[in-house]
């Protein structure tokens, strides 16, 4: 090797040298740290403390809605797969859009009538299914007399015997009903 290469090599291994003492002396000045500049991640954790909030904290408003939800009614629709499929029924949800549907259903006396098991048992028939949709049996349930005289408890009562039931439904008998009109 050439003068000129030995000369970088020491220069080269000197400089490395003093950079390295100059680390060290650093490492040892600052070694072991103080306590002041040891704060962070090994120092106590401070975590934000608020109080518990309590039930004057919740407001929530007792509405109609959330009663009902609450209600056993709604408890015996959601765990009854018949009542389930009514209210996913495609006509159902449809009936639930006519604003007369609607007015009936706030009607106190046609609730009280739908909450009666004789009128329920009715509904489940097809033959009143199929008198409910025809235009006459919709223009006598818009008469308030005639939507009183449902809502009688009598006539509810008179709708749980068998007998009128079965009367109710023989054909013979509507096709009488029929001629006299």
């Amino acid at each position: 090797m050439s003068d000129n290469g030995r000369n970088n090599k020491k220069l080269l291994f000197i400089g490395g040298g003093i950079v390295v003492a100059a680390a060290l002396v650093v490492f040892f000045n600052n070694y072991p740290p103080e306590t002041k500049d040891v704060a962070g991640t090994v120092g106590a954790a401070k975590r934000h403390h608020a109080t518990q909030i309590s039930e004057a904290d919740v407001k929530v408003n007792a509405d109609e809605f959330t009663q009902w939800i609450q209600s056993d009614s709604f408890d015996k629709i959601v765990k009854d797969p018949d009542a389930r499929a009514i209210f996913t029924n495609d006509a159902f949800l449809q009936a639930l859009k006519n604003d007369a549907v609607r007015d009936a259903l706030k009607n106190d006396a046609v609730r009280r009538a739908l909450d009666n098991d004789a009128v329920r048992d009715a509904l489940k028939n097809d033959a009143v299914r199929d008198a409910l949709k025809s235009d006459a049996v919709r223009d006598a349930l818009k008469n308030d007399a005639i939507r009183q005289a449902v809502s009688n408890d009598a006539f509810l009562q008179a709708l749980k015997n068998d007998a009128m039931r079965n009367a109710l439904s023989n054909e013979a008998r509507r096709l009488d009903g029929a001629r006299i009109q």
